[in-house]
């Protein structure tokens, strides 16, 4: 496991060619929860649920359940507000406490797969052109650019859905600013933030400015783009 900073927030990273094996998952790992992972299909999202789990345990040394609402989203230990990522076998988690912190999302994307076509699914036509400015101008790639917006936004989410449980999409935020700190193409990181369009949470109304950071991960021959937001109690 490794420690990512992104801005304020610190994202542990679990890339799977560290293996961890049953028996040392089970030790962190409750009954119930393993049950669940084996319905699923896939091997690969089974894994990542249990070494996400896996992780907030050990950073936490909680043994508390973490049941997911109607939406999969789990909850966290007592004291603590989380957020977990995952992408093709890689696991990340946030937790901060919650003395300070209302919530935090965090996610990761594979920049390789995103394609310009998708810019409509992601942003409106007035902000499209908006980051394609920006990106001009930071001399930042556009696809790269729109893998930031999407993943922030998904951040966004992750982040605003716990405190007010009301659905969000991606038309919901609309992006104001890309500032890219350093685009050298293995050190690419940056600030980027959105205003909501709807009222969220009674924390977070139409209007909030939402600011998170991005930032490109390097992990052997994959290379990620990870975003991240946090909610703080003086929001």
């Amino acid at each position: 496991m490794t420690v990512i900073t992104c801005g304020a927030i610190a994202i542990h990273w679990l890339p799977p060619e560290i293996e961890i094996n049953d028996d040392e998952l089970k030790q962190w790992i409750l009954a119930e929860e393993w049950t669940t992972a084996q319905t699923f299909k896939a091997s690969r999202r089974r894994l990542e649920y249990l070494r996400s789990r896996f992780l907030v345990r050990q950073l936490t040394a909680s043994r508390e359940p973490l049941p997911a609402d109607v939406n999969g989203n789990p909850s966290w230990p007592e004291g603590w507000v989380g957020s977990i990522t995952h992408k093709d076998g890689f696991v990340g988690v946030a937790l901060l406490p919650q003395t300070a912190w209302l919530s935090v999302g965090i996610d990761v994307e594979d920049p390789r797969r995103m394609q310009a076509h998708f810019a409509s699914k992601i942003l409106g036509d007035n902000e499209c052109e908006q980051v394609k400015q920006q990106c001009e101008i930071a001399n930042l790639d556009f696809n790269l650019g729109l893998t930031c917006c999407f993943s922030f936004k998904e951040s966004i989410y992750k982040a605003i859905y716990p405190l007010g449980l009301r659905p969000f999409y991606f038309h919901d935020a609309h992006i104001d600013t890309v500032e890219v700190h350093n685009c050298e193409t293995n050190k690419l990181s940056g600030r980027i933030s959105a205003s909501l369009k709807i009222n969220a949470s009674s924390h977070t109304p139409a209007g909030t400015s939402v600011h998170g950071n991005f930032c490109l991960i390097n992990s052997g021959d994959r290379h990620f783009i990870l975003t991240t937001v946090g909610v703080g109690r003086s929001n």
